[in-house]
């Protein structure tokens, strides 16, 4: 934004000194607030050249000058560079947020379908858990305890399975961490909004991952069950 105040016939100039150096994808340039502009631009696809302030240097109607030797130039050519490096920063926003959502979409790959295979998995292991409570259970513990064991073992598999496509989901967070957009919103971007569920640890550390929560989980109903056996005596089947 350029910290002076323009006159029509200054910004009339100085756009035209600026014409061959704006992004192609500004639309729109309109009155903003503090006597600035506000820019529109196409949508980006993030998959574009990285927009950058071009180097104007060398351009004699765009150089540095001292303001004692002409004020009202050195007015113009000040606000002309305030101005191109906020285009160009606005552009760059822009095209951030675009290339996290595009580098996310790419990463989620098949983790969706992933995901919904582990959660179905999750909750045959749960109800096979819970089942032990049931009296029923009793009448067939081998054979309960057997379902379970086996339902622990996909749910594991499901969840390492998971984990892959989460560290590269968890490595593009990292790599776009100060972009506008939150994880959710970046889901959102990328066309998978439900994906803020998914459970992923941060990929500075990838600790807790998904697969790990799952084998403390079977490591306590495995105890339970132990302890279940001992105290009652009931016949059991580990592995």
């Amino acid at each position: 934004m350029p910290s002076i105040v323009l006159t029509s016939e200054d910004q009339k100039v100085i756009f035209a000194r600026l014409a061959s150096y704006l992004p192609a994808t500004l639309k729109k340039i309109e009155p903003g607030p503090y006597a600035g502009f506000r820019y529109t631009f196409t949508t980006y696809t993030g998959r574009e050249q990285e927009p950058c302030t071009p180097a104007i240097g060398r351009d004699p109607q765009l150089t540095p000058m001292r303001e004692a030797d002409n004020p009202h130039e050195y007015k113009i050519r000040a606000a002309a560079r305030d101005i191109l490096d906020g285009i160009y920063a606005e552009a760059h926003r822009h095209w951030h947020n675009a290339a996290y959502a595009a580098a996310l979409a790419q990463a989620i790959g098949d983790a969706p379908t992933l995901w919904k295979t582990y959660t179905n998995e999750l909750r045959t292991m749960t109800a096979a858990f819970d089942y032990l409570r049931d009296p029923e259970a009793s009448r067939e513990w081998p054979s309960a305890i057997a379902r379970l064991l086996d339902a622990q073992d996909r749910t594991i598999a499901a969840a390492e399975a998971f984990d892959i496509p989460a560290r590269n989901i968890a490595r593009v967070h990292d790599e776009y961490l100060y972009s506008d957009y939150g994880h959710a919103e970046a889901f959102a971007a990328a066309g998978h909004p439900n994906a803020k569920d998914w459970d992923i640890p941060s990929h500075n550390t990838w600790r807790g991952t998904l697969a790990d929560k799952i084998r403390e989980a079977v490591t306590r109903q495995r105890e339970r069950i132990a302890t279940i056996g001992h105290l009652t005596g009931t016949t059991q089947v580990t592995r």
